[in-house]
């Protein structure tokens, strides 16, 4: 029910109805990570992401599963990029790029690319290199359109338009 409310935008409502079952709810029980990935959900749609990221982070904990847990791992270290925490942020995709083979390919390498981008930022270093690796193999060919779109922002930051604009020309012209 409390989903509904969410897609009909009702997310205060979803709120109120799903907290008092979030504190109730013991921690081992398969509920209790949906039900708090709910309740952050709701709080993403009314833009109160301190509350999101305490909400996804337990959810995060509780989840067995893997590809539910690298997806809420993600989504925490997302809001914590839009907190500012860096750092937090470049452990929290680490830990998905840690899984390895654990995590789904579109999640390992979207946690990689961001982990090197964050890296990039925050040690000043050119992710160059190790864009360029990760592009190599073969496993990793239908995401090279996303390999080369970070290399062309990541020229595109450092005010070098016409190296920006080639690796844009080619993650378009990906036949991926």
């Amino acid at each position: 029910r409390e989903k509904t409310n969410l897609r009909l935008g009702n997310y205060a409502l979803a709120i109120d109805n799903l907290s008092p079952l979030a504190q109730q709810i013991p921690f081992h029980t398969p509920l209790y990570s949906s039900v708090h990935a709910t309740i952050a959900q709701a709080y993403i749609n009314l833009q109160n992401l301190d509350s999101a990221r305490l909400y996804i982070t337990r959810a995060a904990m509780a989840e067995k599963s893997k590809p539910l847990k690298a997806r809420y791992r993600y989504i925490e270290a997302q809001l914590l990029e839009q907190f500012q925490a860096l750092d937090s942020a470049q452990k929290a995709y680490q830990s998905i790029v840690n899984w390895k083979r654990k995590a789904p390919r579109m999640f390992w390498m979207q946690a990689k690319l961001q982990s090197i981008r964050l890296q990039s930022l925050c040690d000043s270093i050119s992710p160059i290199k190790a864009l360029d690796r990760l592009a190599a193999p073969f496993e990793n060919q239908p995401y090279v359109p996303l390999i080369r779109q970070q290399q062309a922002r990541y020229f595109m930051r450092l005010k070098q338009d016409s190296l920006g604009i080639a690796y844009y020309n080619q993650s378009l012209n990906s036949p991926y």
